[in-house]
């Protein structure tokens, strides 16, 4: 069975699943396309389809894309 991340009732596998999920929401409410974001971030098209597919995770990225990745999504770091 799935280990939950300390702290939470959720597994990994979950976290991940919904940290996608909002990477999705926060593109599509900065009415970005997938190509624009990447562009924006300095990262291939392909990492961010995998950052949002849950495929691979964005905290594994340098905090120099992360910081890019919040400013073209809009958000306040």
């Amino acid at each position: 069975m799935a280990q939950p991340v300390q702290g939470t009732r959720m597994t990994r596998a979950e976290h991940k699943v919904r940290k996608a999920a909002l990477l999705k929401r926060l593109r599509k409410r900065a009415g970005l396309l997938q190509r624009e974001v990447a562009e924006a971030a300095g990262v291939t098209l392909r990492r961010w389809q995998n950052w949002e597919q849950g495929l691979r995770e964005i905290d594994n990225a340098p905090i120099e894309v992360r910081g890019r990745v919040a400013f073209a999504l809009r958000l306040a770091y």
